[in-house]
Parts: structure tokens; sequence; C-alpha cells
């Protein structure tokens, strides 16, 4: 949630480029006016149907946990910009 509201506060409104999918989604954003959040939560589940493809279940059963955070960041950007 922490870097949800940095991403939201200080990063997108500022024009800072962060690494990651939050770079590509604020990129997104000041070009075509596409909500981080989006962005953030759609680039999480297409990363995460690709490591299911490529490493199987096992993928899912490691990551369980900060993959819930990943989700919570994105929507918390969705309410906040």
């Amino acid at each position: 949630m922490l870097t949800g509201f940095a991403i939201g506060v200080f990063l997108t409104p500022n024009k800072i480029v962060d690494g990651g999918v939050s770079g590509i989604a604020t990129v997104l954003y000041h070009k075509f006016l596409v909500q981080p959040g989006i962005t953030i939560f759609l680039s999480n589940i297409l990363l995460l149907i690709t490591g299911l493809k490529i490493l199987g279940k096992n993928f899912t059963e490691r990551f369980e946990e900060p993959l819930s955070y990943r989700f919570l960041r994105s929507f918390f950007l969705i309410f906040l910009i």
C-alpha cells in the first residue's frame, strides 16, 4: 500500500518514471491518460499467466503472498488517482 501511495502521490503527478510495471504505467498515464492502477493490474495478470505457462503451478504457490500485495497496490492506485 505504501508503494501504491508513493506512485499515486509522488511519482505519477511529478512525471517521475519508476522501473518495471509501475514505470510503464506512469508513461501510459501521461501519454494516453490510462489510469496507472488499471495498467498495473492488467500487466500483473499478464505476467501471472506467463509465469504459470512457463514455470507451472509451482510458480503461484511460491509467490502467492507477494501477488496479493501487487493486486492490492493496483486497486489502491485505481481509487487514489
